[in-house]
């Protein structure tokens, strides 16, 4: 069974610095979490962890995935998205490779004809990590959210 964690197993909350630093609004701003699968190894598939907390007015233009560590044991395949849409900025991007990855989900600002204008979400919500295929134990990635605040 998936579990939805919020923590590292120390106890520290995950996405509890992740507020983003601006000063009133509306702000254009980056939100930045950090996953680090040596602190809270996610080993079902289908696991989550709360990585950004979005305050409640908030307009997210896209996110960008950037693994750090790669995972040395197996290649995960890792989502970001949020309670409606596991997948809905990230959708199913591999681990074996370092470097930055654009959103190319279905929230994501897409090119050609589908093109969407980000998600609006008007209560607080979470943006979540999750891994869809083998276990991460080495894995440290971080989901930088790029949004206004209205």
């Amino acid at each position: 069974m998936a579990t939805a964690f919020t923590t590292y197993t120390d106890g520290t909350v995950v996405a509890a610095a992740s507020g983003g630093n601006y000063a009133g609004a509306p702000a254009h701003t980056v939100l930045t979490g950090f996953y680090d699968a040596t602190r809270r190894n996610m080993t079902v598939d289908t696991d989550t962890m709360a990585l950004i907390n979005i305050p409640a007015g908030t307009l997210v233009h896209n996110v960008i995935l950037e693994v750090l560590t790669i995972e040395a044991t197996a290649t995960p395949v890792i989502s970001v998205g949020d309670a409606t849409d596991p997948n809905g900025w990230v959708a199913s991007e591999s681990t074996a490779v370092a470097g930055k990855f654009l959103g190319a989900g279905a929230y994501a600002i897409a090119t050609g004809t589908s093109k969407t204008n980000g998600k609006l979400y008007t209560a607080a919500t979470t943006l979540n990590l999750e891994q869809t295929t083998t276990d991460s134990t080495t894995l440290k990635c971080k989901v930088h959210v790029i949004c206004t605040i209205v």
